[in-house]
């Protein structure tokens, strides 16, 4: 009776821990931030006057030419003027040894480790006041932390980092792996390049940093190209191409900014229950003094009160 009284117990405690063994197994490696069911969205901003900005610098006269040609250059990235937030779904993360998904060149899978994912692309249409899908459960993969793969395949002086997806858009990476060096990623997207900025075109990449508390952290990568060298008779009259790209600690874009002569060509910010993410995220440490601040305050309110009423 003991004895079959222990085997019940112990085939009742299997049971209970096969989903936490089946969890653990299934878990992705550490470079990956993100979960299943997880949903992000961002506040977007697109305007195509800046590119029309950018043609007529380079010597286009003519309005029609330039207003089809910068249509053009938004579309092609994706962006739709009327839409004012995207939205992404991960449906689905695969383990590093899963053969679900063939990425477009054999070198990444012999030399670097990646994690295969389904996820889905919205966008909301303010006009129309409705969700469109972009991608329908998309096939993405997000490659591991190595500093000059980033810097050399997956970032652009242009218009800074590409998104893991489909080879034919070239909009912001949503989601990048945990614990890139950023400064090193701006070493390595520099390295190979000339001119400098002290000639006529020049590239630039550096870290950004934000401030935590008494510490300055990481979060993400500035992008500054001139093409002065590439349109000299008009090197007075251009400007330049500016990306800034934030992230949070599990590597999700919290702030994207792309310009031309300052003015915003797109522009992402993480949005939030309690209004925006970035702002809480840059701005936490101060926030967590003035709320230390007034919990001191109540305390001390508290104590005077306390005192008062006893001398009474």
């Amino acid at each position: 009776m003991k004895k079959s009284k222990i085997i019940l117990f112990s085939l009742l405690v299997i049971t209970l821990l096969m989903p936490f063994a089946t969890f653990a197994s299934a878990k992705p490696p550490g470079y990956v931030g993100f979960k299943e069911g997880d949903i992000y969205v961002w506040d977007t901003e697109f305007d195509e006057k800046p590119v029309e900005e950018w043609y007529e610098d380079i010597g286009y006269i003519d309005k029609d030419t330039i207003e089809i040609i910068a249509k053009n250059y938004i579309e092609w990235y994706d962006w739709e003027l009327d839409v004012t937030q995207w939205k992404l779904i991960i449906h689905d993360i695969r383990k590093e040894d899963d053969d679900y998904i063939v990425i477009p060149s054999d070198s990444i899978a012999d030399e670097y480790n990646y994690v295969k994912f389904v996820y889905t692309l919205k966008e909301y249409d303010a006009d129309a006041g409705w969700w469109r899908k972009m991608e329908n459960y998309q096939r993405g993969y997000l490659i591991e932390p190595d500093e000059e793969y980033w810097a050399k395949r997956l970032c652009d002086f242009w218009d800074g980092i590409y998104f893991l997806s489909k080879g034919d858009h070239n909009y912001p990476a949503l989601v990048v792996p945990k614990n890139l060096d950023w400064d090193e990623v701006a070493r390595w997207m520099e390295k190979p390049l000339t001119p400098r900025e002290e000639d006529e075109g020049y590239y630039r990449a550096k870290e950004i940093k934000i401030q935590h508390f008494l510490d300055k952290k990481q979060v993400g990568l500035y992008t500054e190209r001139h093409f002065g060298d590439v349109y000299p008779a008009f090197e007075k009259e251009l400007d330049t191409f500016e990306t800034i790209y934030k992230y949070n600690e599990d590597g999700i874009l919290y702030y994207y900014e792309y310009t031309y002569d300052g003015d915003i060509i797109a522009k992402f910010e993480l949005k939030e229950m309690f209004g925006y993410y970035t702002y809480i995220y840059e701005n936490w440490w101060w926030l967590s003094l003035i709320a230390g601040a007034m919990v001191v305050g109540i305390i001390i309110l508290i104590v005077v009160i306390i005192k008062l009423k006893k001398r009474k």
